[in-house]
């Protein structure tokens, strides 16, 4: 399934958020790769080849634009988000993934 990572996250008043202390809109791009790439608790015994995994899929995520993902992947992230964000931030990202 291809998603456009550029769209940018909106805060409540539909202004765009930003990343951190930034003045860069942040993009599912950015949470995206955020949730592939921060460790988790359940990743403390990951194998070489879900971390080389994983890894990809950060880069893909991170370069942004139109990214075509397997349903597995975006199983993967959709799961992830919740556990890294807030619910402004999850609940969008994940919502723009389906």
């Amino acid at each position: 399934m291809k998603i456009d990572l550029d769209q940018v996250l909106k805060d409540y008043e539909g202004n765009p958020l930003k990343q951190g202390d930034s003045d860069k809109d942040l993009t599912l791009a950015i949470a995206c790769t955020g949730a592939v790439s921060n460790p988790q608790a359940e990743d403390n015994q990951l194998s070489a080849d879900v971390t080389k995994d994983r890894w990809l899929l950060s880069m893909r995520c991170h370069a942004g634009g139109e990214v075509d993902f397997t349903p597995e992947e975006l199983t993967l992230i959709r799961g992830r988000l919740p556990k890294q964000f807030s619910v402004l931030i999850a609940g969008q990202a994940v919502s723009m993934l389906e």
